[in-house]
């Protein structure tokens, strides 16, 4: 009986340091992540798309994914494909940017990956602004008032 609860003691021990390892590593990776999104360069569109192009050794797999985050901080995908490098060593990706606001394309090419975060506004705001009247003047006068 006592081998058999210092055996079961024992299977509980490596299942709970496992778990532990566990989940250092996957917040190792989250903060890794975290990292290379906050390092990335912005770029502020009005395009409901990019095209991304760049160099590997001709076969390898490439894998695009789009996506942001909600309110409580949980990625949500929007967008993912999948494609071959071909012969030349040159690809070209037109990836799809679905919705208004940040989003986060990685791009991953063997082993390298990289991240890129646009900032899509809606082309409305671009006749907002070319139309807006200021007039500094009555904001002067306001103001001494």
């Amino acid at each position: 009986m006592r081998k058999g609860l210092r055996s079961l003691a024992l299977v509980a021990v490596c299942l709970l340091v496992l778990t532990q390892a566990g989940a250092e590593s996957r917040l190792m990776a989250v903060k890794a992540q975290t990292r290379a999104e906050e390092e990335a360069p912005q770029k502020d569109t009005l395009e409901n798309q990019t095209v991304i192009t760049g160099k590997a050794e001709p076969g390898m797999e490439i894998a695009c994914r789009v996506y942001t985050y909600d309110d409580k901080g949980r990625q949500t995908l929007l967008y993912q494909r999948n494609d071959t490098v071909g012969e030349s060593g040159l690809y070209m990706l037109t990836v799809s940017l679905p919705v208004l606001g940040r989003q986060y394309v990685s791009v991953t090419v063997g082993s390298e990956r990289d991240i890129y975060v646009y900032n899509r506004y809606r082309k409305q705001l671009v006749q907002d602004l070319q139309t807006y009247y200021l007039n500094v003047y009555e904001l002067l006068e306001d103001a001494k008032s």
